[in-house]
């Protein structure tokens, strides 16, 4: 079926994921800014999935103020990122280059932090019309997927119907927020990542790629 614009996330669907080491390195230097040698439940308090509560409940064990250690974080995981990007140890996929055919809008909704989500885009030789992706605060976190709302606000941006979009991700969370906000969902599953146990996601995806490559002719 064809749509009239077609919805992104970032990391594993544009761009690579990044090493595991890279994302404990800058979760150890922000806890070493407020003074605390973490741990692995510190880290944990941290990691990507976590909650509000979690990083309230690990900052009150340490006294410090969760607020600050949260924007902290974000500024530091993201300087890293950007930072693997420009090193070349991260990189964009080479079948975005797919993007340019389907003469739709695009836009990216992503649960990553903006500054590292505009930084991928602008590497990307195809037009974005919208980047949606978490401000670096806390309150964020409660607008990620499987939250519709980033997904809402990328559909809006691009002045179409989430029902004539397309949402393209790599998770099960990806997949949910596409039908919570009212869009088709393409779930990527690119050889070699982890696959998604399509028990969690209620619903299945209305189509499953491989690769990128294979969006012009299903947007149509």
């Amino acid at each position: 079926m064809a749509y009239d614009a077609v919805v992104l996330d970032n990391d594993g669907v544009l761009v690579e994921l990044t090493d595991r080491a890279t994302i404990v390195d800058a979760l150890d230097r922000t806890y070493r800014e407020f003074g605390v040698e973490p741990t692995a439940t510190d880290r944990d308090a941290l990691w990507v999935g976590t909650s509000p509560e979690r990083v309230r409940e690990r900052c009150a064990h340490h006294g410090l103020d969760p607020e600050r250690v949260w924007t902290t974080r974000d500024r530091t995981v993201s300087a890293a990122e950007r930072g693997a990007i420009e090193r070349g140890a991260k990189g964009t996929y080479a079948d975005v280059e797919a993007l340019a055919d389907l003469g739709v809008p695009l836009g990216v909704a992503s649960n990553n932090v903006d500054r590292t989500v505009s930084f991928v885009v602008n590497l990307l030789d195809t037009p974005v019309g919208t980047v949606r992706a978490r401000a670096p605060e806390l309150s964020s976190l409660r607008r990620r997927k499987p939250a519709p709302h980033l997904v809402e606000r990328a559909c809006a941006d691009l002045g179409v119907e989430p029902a004539a979009a397309l949402f393209v991700g790599d998770s099960a969370s990806d997949v949910i927020a596409a039908r919570r906000a009212g869009a088709d969902a393409a779930l990527l599953a690119r050889p070699g990542h982890d696959p998604v146990d399509e028990t969690d996601l209620g619903t299945p995806p209305t189509h499953r790629l491989s690769t990128l490559a294979a969006l012009p002719s299903l947007v149509g």
